[in-house]
Parts: structure tokens; C-alpha cells; sequence
């Protein structure tokens, strides 16, 4: 600062052994703490009248100088890098509460696999919580996911990392290295997390700006850039402890929320932040409701339960739902229901290894028995539809996914086998979903994979699916699965709490690589890379 700007002598905060390091403000004031050569941070209370309050008790336990602090965006916890190669992760406790609990601990000495071989200089917490990145001198910053502190990256630099910064918007990280460069690191795709329990199932609403996941609680998010979604609200709670199922209404105003005891709630969606229950829940079944669906037109919710029976409701007025019929057909518990795209089919999968289809009147009256399909060796999971209505697929316990279809011109004739069923999941098969132009056909295993089989042949002679791909990431058994309505993204999840977004586009995925990528590949780097291969950049 210039002479001019009057500094004083400015307060002087003591307690150290040696010199001070580093320096952090809580966000939003009110607490100050700094990191000493002894390796204690000590804390200051900065709301008190006369000065800063020093906390009775400093933050101890490293075994070297505290060479960076960085608070959480909410203020709640502290992380701090050490010379001895760790970084602890503090609840930043009260001036009152006496000693502080033990913190988390990343690295340390002797090195572990996933921590700093040498000092931690710099630490950082990005702006939405999600992440907290440690630089340190072995030329590596490492990232962790600050909720769990799994690790989730590692960015390789050429020589000791001095300092980090995310960006604002969360889109990246920003590293300073002993080189003299700075560099710029796009961040991974990261799971939505913040659900307590399984995810029990996933579903769009109609026009994709919304992801309903149902764990405990019924989770909103706003996935209109699903690089970066965003949740929406407070969940929606389940007075049962337990959302089994989720469903919008093709207007998405309404979504059906399944639960235990046979439960059924409607919540009004829409103005998804503030959304609000509609009435009491629908009640008259036993058991936990599996799967709910509503028809196509919007008139008819379907739900299946451990009760041995599909209920139907009229949900014409969802501020005033009727209880419109029951088909008790099924003769053990109903895993899921489907509606075909045109209504005229409705579909359930049950635990005696069958899968029930009926037709639906044009006048919405009960629908009437159609088929039983047979041929599963194994508890009938999921249940979906193609999207031209001709193909019924059916995920089971025995760990293959069924296929018939509709005979007839217009796909209006009874079912049939349409082959041997897909393989390739070594469990359970839970969760089913046709993309919307019905060329891939997706399924959620209990192995934690999702699997892809390439649909675009069915209904042709001789055509059979082929496996397309196997996604990994899910951390946990997979239960949950569904489509974006544009096609463009597939949700899944499962018993790791957390649901994750793939982009099936690859033109937007590669645009997205692409405007993160930096500084297009030189031709000087591409002959040092690629020796004698023509010089083809990509992203140009």
C-alpha cells in the first residue's frame, strides 16, 4: 500500500512458536485462522467487541508447519496443508466447545497411495462445496470429493505446486506451479450426491429440465446443463422413510412419489423450488410401492406393490385423484409397471417370473387380461416399452434382459419371443429404459454397471441387439436407470447414494471436451508426441 492510505500498526495476534505461513478468513467473517511453523492453527473469534477472541484450544496433531488453511463455502470445516505431507480436514468447532474432535486425514507420513509424497503447499475449496483440491511439492495437485474425501483426480505438473484457486463458476481449477506457468484443469463429471439411502429409481420430467431421484427423500435437480446440474429446493420428504419410485405426469406439474404401507404421494411441481404436496396420499394398497406410472394422456396413474396387485388411480384432477379400478391378476409381488407410448397396453413384472400385459379401452375403463409372458428364470425386475410400442423388454433376477414383440401390421396382435434373451450382466438386471429413438436399449445391474445394447434392428429378420457398451462409476449396485427426453442424457443410480449423468451425444461431448481443452496441439508438440504420424490436431 501507498504511504498515503494511513495503515497503522495494525493488532498483533500471538500464540505461535515460530513463524505464521498461512492465513484464512472464514467465509462470511466472524472467524479467523492461521497456520504456524509448530503446526497448530489457531482460531480467532472476530465478532467480540475489542478485538479478536483467540479460541481457547488450537487445531494440533500436525508434525510439521501449516503451510495453506482453506474454510468450506459454508464455513463448517477447515482444511490444512503440512509439511509432513498430509492434509487434515477439521469441523471447525466453537469458541466454548472445548477440544475439537479429530479431524479427517488425507496423506501423512509414512506416504499413503492416494496422498502427497511431499509438502502440501496449497489447499482450495470450490465455490459449491464439491471439491477440495491440495497442491503440493512432489508436482501434483490431487482432487477429492470434499463430501466423502474419495479421491477424484490427479493433475501432474512439472515441478512444485505453490498455490490453487477454483474458478467461481465451479467449471475449473487453477493451478500456480514452480515453473512459472499457471494452468488451467477441467474438472470430472461428479455424481449427485446429498441422498441419504439407495436410489431407488430416477425419471425426467417431460420437457428434461428436471431430474427427480428417490432415495429416503425425493431429490430435485436442475439438469438443463447437465455438465453442471444444480439441485432444486429441499427434498421432498416420505413420511415412510423410504420413495421406491418416481413418476411425472406428461405436463410435469405432478409428480408421484411411491412409498411403504402401500403409499402413494402427488406433489405439485410446478415451480419445482417451492414444490408442495397435493392432497393426502393415495392409500388402499400393502406393502412398499414399487413402481408407479401414469398413462401417456395423463388420466391414469399405475402403481405396483408388495401387495400382489396394480392399482389404478384417476389422476385426471391430481388435487383429487379416484380410485379407478384393481387388477389382481398378479399372484406375487409387482416389481414394475409400464404404460405402451400410444396407452393401449399396460405391462407388470412380478416376482413369480412373469410378465403380465393388459389391454387399456379407448374410454379409460379397467383394463382387460391380454398375455402372460413366460421364459424368465428369475424374478421379473423392470419392464419397459420401445418407443414405437412394438417391443416389450424385461430385466429379471437371472441376469438377462427378455425381449418380445407385438405382432400384427400395426403391432396390435399378440406378444411373441423375439429371440434369445440379451446377456452380458453378471447379477440382477433392476432398472430398464428405451432411448427415445429407440435405438439403444439401457439397463441397471446390480454388478454396477450399466449396460448398452444397440436396438436400431429390431423388428427386422434375423436382427438381433448387440452390445453397444458397459458404463462403470456407479460405485454401488445399480437400481435406477432412465433416459433424458431429447436422448441426449442417461441417469442412473443405485445403492452408493449418489446418481450419475453420461452424455450419449458425442458432438456435445466432444464440444464440451473441446472448449476445455486450452491451447489447440501444436505442430512442434505433435511431431515431439506423435512422430511420424500426418499432423491432424483434434478440437481445430
Amino acid at each position: 500500500p501507498s504511504p498515503g492510505l494511513g495503515f497503522g500498526g495494525g493488532q498483533r495476534l500471538g500464540g505461535f512458536d515460530g513463524p505464521v505461513h498461512s492465513v484464512a478468513y472464514r467465509p462470511g467473517g466472524g472467524l479467523l485462522a492461521a497456520g504456524g511453523a509448530d503446526g497448530t492453527v489457531r482460531l480467532w473469534d472476530t465478532t467480540v467487541g475489542g478485538g479478536p477472541a483467540p479460541y481457547p484450544q488450537p487445531l494440533t496433531g500436525a508434525a510439521g508447519p501449516v503451510f495453506a488453511l482453506a474454510f468450506t463455502p459454508d464455513g463448517r470445516r477447515l482444511a490444512a496443508g503440512s509439511q509432513d505431507r498430509s492434509t487434515r480436514v477439521w469441523t471447525v468447532p466453537g469458541p466454548q466447545d472445548g477440544p475439537p474432535p479429530a479431524p479427517d486425514l488425507l496423506g501423512g507420513a509414512p506416504a499413503t497411495a492416494d496422498g502427497p509424497a511431499s509438502y502440501v503447499n496449497a489447499v482450495a475449496h470450490s465455490a459449491d462445496g464439491r471439491w477440495l483440491a491440495t497442491g503440493s511439492a512432489d508436482n501434483q495437485v490431487r482432487l477429492y470429493d470434499a463430501a466423502t474425501l474419495a479421491p477424484a483426480g490427479v493433475f501432474p505438473h512439472p515441478g512444485p505446486v505453490t498455490s490453487l484457486a477454483f474458478r467461481p463458476d465451479g467449471q475449473g481449477l487453477v493451478s500456480g506451479a514452480a515453473d512459472g506457468t499457471v494452468r488451467i484443469w477441467h474438472l470430472p463429471a461428479r455424481p449427485l450426491r446429498g441422498m441419504q439411502g439407495t436410489v431407488n429409481a430416477v425419471a425426467y420430467s417431460p420437457d428434461g429440465t428436471l431430474l427427480a431421484v428417490a432415495a429416503r427423500e425425493v431429490h430435485l435437480w436442475d439438469v438443463r446443463d447437465p455438465w453442471l446440474p444444480r439441485p432444486v429446493g429441499r427434498p421432498l420428504p416420505n413420511p415412510t422413510g423410504y420413495s421406491g419410485t418416481v413418476a411425472f405426469t406428461p405436463d410435469g406439474r405432478t409428480l408421484a412419489v411411491g412409498g411403504r404401507e402401500g403409499k402413494v404421494w402427488l406433489w405439485d411441481t410446478s415451480r419445482p423450488e417451492r414444490a408442495a404436496p397435493r392432497g393426502e396420499p393415495l392409500a388402499g394398497g400393502t406393502g412398499t410401492v414399487q413402481s408407479a406410472v401414469f398413462s401417456p394422456d395423463g388420466r391414469t396413474l399405475a402403481v405396483g406393490s408388495e401387495g400382489r396387485t396394480v392399482r389404478l388411480w384417476d389422476t385426471r384432477d391430481p388435487d383429487r385423484p379416484r380410485a379407478s379400478g384393481e387388477l389382481t391378476e398378479p399372484t406375487n409381488m409387482v416389481y414394475s409397471v409400464a404404460f405402451s407410448p400410444d396407452g393401449r397396453r399396460l405391462a407388470a413384472g412380478t416376482v413369480d417370473k412373469q410378465v403380465l400385459v393388459w389391454r387399456v379401452p379407448s374410454d379409460g375403463g379397467v383394463p382387460q387380461a391380454e398375455a402372460t409372458l413366460h421364459g424368465p428364470g428369475g424374478y421379473v425386475m423392470s419392464v419397459a416399452f420401445s418407443p414405437d410400442g412394438r417391443t416389450l423388454a424385461a430385466g429379471t433376477g437371472d441376469r438377462d434382459v427378455w425381449l418380445w414383440r407385438f405382432t400384427g401390421p400395426a403391432g396390435d396382435g399378440l406378444p411373441e419371443s423375439a429371440g434369445p434373451p440379451l446377456t452380458g450382466p453378471s447379477s440382477y438386471v433392476y432398472a430398464l429404459a428405451f432411448a427415445p429413438d429407440g435405438r439403444t436399449l439401457a439397463a441397471a445391474s446390480t454388478d454396477s454397471t450399466v449396460w448398452l445394447w444397440d436396438t436400431a434392428g429390431l423388428g427386422r429378420a434375423g436382427a438381433r441387439p448387440s452390445a453397444r457398451a458397459v458404463l462403470s462409476g456407479l460405485g454401488g449396485k445399480g437400481y435406477a436407470i432412465a433416459y433424458g427426453p431429447d436422448g441426449r442424457s442417461l441417469a442412473a443410480g443405485g445403492s452408493a447414494a449418489a446418481a450419475l449423468l453420461w452424455s450419449t451425444d458425442a458432438e456435445d461431448a466432444a464440444r464440451h471436451v473441446c472448449a476445455r481443452a486450452g491451447s489447440p496441439v501444436t505442430r512442434a508438440e505433435w511431431t515431439s508426441l506423435l512422430p511420424g504420424l500426418p499432423y491432424a490436431p483434434p478440437c481445430t
